[in-house]
């Protein structure tokens, strides 16, 4: 996400992120604080709320990021089955 948005770790001020019930092995936040850079990046992880047919083994990531572009510009990323959350966002 940052990399196709051109942002740089400095720029995000939060990161939120959400792990549907059969991901438990670990805390995604984890993960993303080992990469260069994003040391002192605040991040949180939180339980996806349950709705009946919805994706499963779902993560789902916001960054509150400091940016001059337009909504319309913003890159939205999704993969494999996630392009069904949104596809009105996909370019």
């Amino acid at each position: 996400m940052a990399k196709a948005n051109e942002i740089s770790p400095e720029d995000i001020a939060t990161v939120l992120i959400s792990a549907t019930d059969d991901i438990n092995a670990g805390f995604p936040a984890k993960s993303l604080r080992e990469i260069d850079g994003w040391k002192y990046v605040p991040v949180m992880c939180m339980k996806e709320i349950e709705v009946p047919n919805s994706l499963p083994k779902c993560i789902r990531v916001m960054m509150t990021v400091n940016s001059n572009a337009r909504q319309e510009d913003v890159r939205h990323i999704y993969h494999n089955q996630a392009v069904q959350l949104r596809p009105d966002l996909l370019r």
